[in-house]
């Protein structure tokens, strides 16, 4: 490839999975054999990405963003950055076109239908053809263009499937274990939380159990405790109109074995939370730092504390992607998977780390990874984007073998706009 790039593999993954390929008719800025690409794709592809950044978060109409040093090495601002990411993708998806066609692949009469059918609702909510113009303007595209992008789009998946599966079934068995054991880690937790939840409390102070999560009914514990009778000979009774069991103390008698704890929640259902003291959190630190040098490669040990400790489900082998990318869900409660997989890939099978997050503290063992993992039933929601990340890896790989011999015209790439004179695409 004639011009340099430097590529973050996590964005560039994830682009290559929502963006499209286009093959132009007028002021080729790189070119690949027969195949040549605009600069009015390569600037659509900088307002996808564009829009994605806006769509998580990131303050995409502030010049200041833009301007933002990333790497005090070399000045790179995010600006430069995503440039060059895009830049690259665009490189390779100008050798996926001709590879498709090397290939004698084919869109069917079909898959063209699904792209018209997609079109004419763009241009119904629109308004017209020339409003949906006028909208595309921004992300230097128009109707005619857009569909060559979309038929294009379609192509590189029939390009992937023809090369790896519809469900990557065409991929070899070691090709698969090399991935997942070069980017998954497996290990077990013992989770010691450093909250607690509000409970209901009986007059006394203790906390109350229902007969089930709705709070129907209380949880007596009728074999050993006894009903009383108020001063007009009436038994007593509780809130919700049963008769009360005491104690042989005079306290409520609950059954603790089959009824459940009463938390309270919030107007959405949730359990409402309180934080434990300062020194209660401490304490539980010293816990954690004592199990995991307890169980320090003793696995066996360690199976025992789980049972003994830990206070989530616990015992279920976990896995966790460990390098390249945003591997957790896009919410706060889950985002410190990342740096749980940072921390696990450091450690060696059945060594043991305490690891912190906003809800206490997991003491983590690493384990070997099973083959086939990936593929078993149970692990269904752990491996949920693996076929997918697999095959974007595979094909990247692919394309980049052949960047060498594609040809970019630096004074069409000179003029063309950036990521901050874009607009930001969410909807094409």
């Amino acid at each position: 490839m004639k011009k340099s790039v430097k590529i973050l593999s996590l964005l560039l993954c994830l682009v290559l999975c929502a963006s499209a390929l286009f093959a132009c008719r007028a002021k080729p800025m790189i070119e690949y054999g027969d195949k040549t690409i605009s600069v009015n794709v390569y600037e659509f592809l900088l307002s996808r990405m564009k829009g994605t950044l806006k769509y998580y978060g990131y303050e995409v109409d502030k010049e200041s963003f833009w301007k933002t040093v990333v790497s005090l090495e070399d000045g790179t601002t995010y600006d430069d950055y995503f440039c060059e990411i895009i830049m690259r993708q665009t490189v390779h998806y100008l050798i996926a076109d001709k590879l498709f066609d090397d290939k004698g692949l084919k869109l069917s009469a079909e898959d063209e239908k699904k792209i018209d059918d997609i079109l004419a609702a763009h241009v119904e909510r629109a308004g017209s053809k020339s409003e949906l113009n006028a909208e595309l303007k921004e992300f230097g595209v128009n109707y005619e263009i857009l569909r060559e992008i979309y038929l294009l789009e379609a192509k590189i998946e029939l390009l992937k499937e023809h090369l790896y599966g519809a469900e990557g079934e065409k991929i070899e068995d070691d090709v698969k274990e090399e991935y997942f054991n070069t980017n998954y880690v497996a290990f077990k937790q013992i989770f010691l939380a450093t909250y607690d939840y509000v409970t209901d409390l009986d007059r006394f102070g203790d906390v109350v159990y229902y007969t089930d999560e709705k709070h129907t009914a209380i949880a007596y514990d009728k074999e050993n405790g006894k009903t009383v009778t108020n001063e007009f000979g009436k038994i007593v009774e509780d809130v919700l109109g049963d008769p009360e069991y005491i104690t042989d103390d005079g306290k409520i008698a609950y059954d603790k074995k089959n009824g459940v704890i009463g938390y309270v929640t919030n107007k959405d259902g949730d359990k409402i939370i309180k934080e434990l003291s300062a020194e209660e959190k401490a304490e539980i630190f010293e816990n954690a730092k004592k199990y995991a040098s307890d169980c320090n490669k003793n696995t066996a040990l360690f199976e025992e504390y789980v049972t003994k400790y830990d206070e989530s489900e616990g015992g279920s082998l976990i896995y966790l992607l460990s390098s390249d990318g945003y591997y957790a869900a896009q919410n706060d409660a889950v985002a410190y998977f990342d740096d749980m997989a940072e921390m696990l890939s450091g450690l060696d099978t059945g060594e043991c780390e305490v690891f912190k997050s906003d809800y206490g503290y997991h003491v983590l063992c690493r384990y070997e990874n099973e083959p086939g993992a990936y593929d078993e039933k149970d692990n269904e929601d752990m491996f949920a984007d693996f076929y997918d990340s697999l095959i974007s890896r595979l094909f990247e790989t692919l394309c980049a073998g052949y960047e060498d011999d594609v040809t970019v015209d630096e004074k069409v790439f000179e003029k063309a706009p950036t990521m901050s004179e874009v607009g930001s695409n969410t909807l094409y």
